[in-house]
């Protein structure tokens, strides 16, 4: 070898360039975008099993308020529900069409042909107890990704100061863990009044 040959050792040769470290490979777009947890067949199961046997909702009111349903419509449908419980009416196909149709929703849920579909397609509400705690645990679950993507978007951006960053993080995932708990009892008016707070309209 000639003086000067620049001379490496096998370890130098073999050394590749070091990768800079790379970000999320999945944007937060894309967790917003997909489709998040929920249970359609036991949305259904829990409104048609009240409509079925009315005395139920005192069950499934001890875990579930309207927000927990995915779907928007049952969501409107369960509050329904709940206002005539309230007042002492029963809630059938007929009445609660009506009570829709009074507020302006009856439309929004899909007319008394969706109404019809639901009570149709549960025979029975034995298992309601079951189904209503399969919509609060999915109801769960999405709170926790919704309080993480919170976080995940702070954390990307402009997060300021890094100590309240974590603290307000670590306030989000509390929250949502413990706002979802399955032990708790609501009564009914109570559980309409709060809705109506969440979507602006005045309590009874």
């Amino acid at each position: 070898m000639e003086r000067g040959e620049n001379m490496t050792s096998p370890m130098q040769r073999d050394r590749k360039p070091q990768q800079k470290r790379q970000g999320p490979a999945v944007s937060i777009e894309t967790f917003h975008a997909k489709v998040q947890p929920h249970s359609t067949e036991a949305e259904l199961s829990v409104l048609g099993g009240i409509m079925l046997e009315n005395r139920a909702i005192h069950r499934v009111v001890e875990l579930l308020q309207p927000e927990d349903f995915y779907t928007e419509a049952h969501g409107i449908i369960f509050t329904a529900i709940l206002e005539l419980s309230k007042v002492n009416q029963p809630a059938d196909i007929l009445t609660v069409g009506e009570h829709l149709k009074s507020r302006g929703l009856l439309e929004t849920v899909g007319g008394f042909e969706y109404l019809s579909t639901i009570q149709d397609a549960v025979p029975t509400y034995a298992n309601i107890d079951a189904h209503a705690k399969l919509v609060r645990e999915k109801a769960a679950v999405r709170a926790c990704i919704n309080a993480s993507l919170e976080v995940l978007a702070q954390g990307f951006g402009d997060y300021g100061d890094v100590e309240d960053f974590l603290d307000q993080a670590e306030k989000n995932i509390f929250d949502a863990t413990h706002k979802k708990s399955l032990s708790r009892i609501t009564p009914i008016k109570a559980a309409v009044n709060d809705y109506k707070a969440k979507s602006g309209q005045p309590s009874s």
